[in-house]
C-alpha cells in the first residue's frame, strides 16, 4: 500500500507503507510510471497530467500515477 505524505517542502511524496491494511473502501491504485530522472518518465507524466490524472514522486526514485477504479 502506498500512502502520501508531505515533505518540509510542502511537496507530496508517496511512501510504501506495508503495516496499512488493504480495505474494499480503496478507489484506485498507485501505478509505476517510470524513473524520477527519465526523459521518457516526463513526457508520460505530462500526457497523465493532461488528462487530468494525480502523478506523485515516491521514496524509491520514481514517479506514480493514481488510477481510479470504476
Amino acid at each position: 500500500m502506498w500512502s502520501l505524505r508531505l515533505n518540509r517542502n510542502n511537496e507530496f511524496y508517496l511512501t510504501y507503507d506495508r503495516d496499512r491494511r488493504y480495505t474494499n473502501k480503496l478507489r484506485g491504485i498507485w501505478e509505476l510510471v517510470g524513473s524520477q530522472n527519465s526523459n521518457a518518465t516526463y513526457r508520460a507524466v505530462e500526457v497523465n497530467q493532461r488528462a487530468g490524472l494525480l502523478c506523485c514522486n515516491d521514496d524509491e526514485g520514481n514517479v506514480r500515477v493514481l488510477v481510479l477504479e470504476d
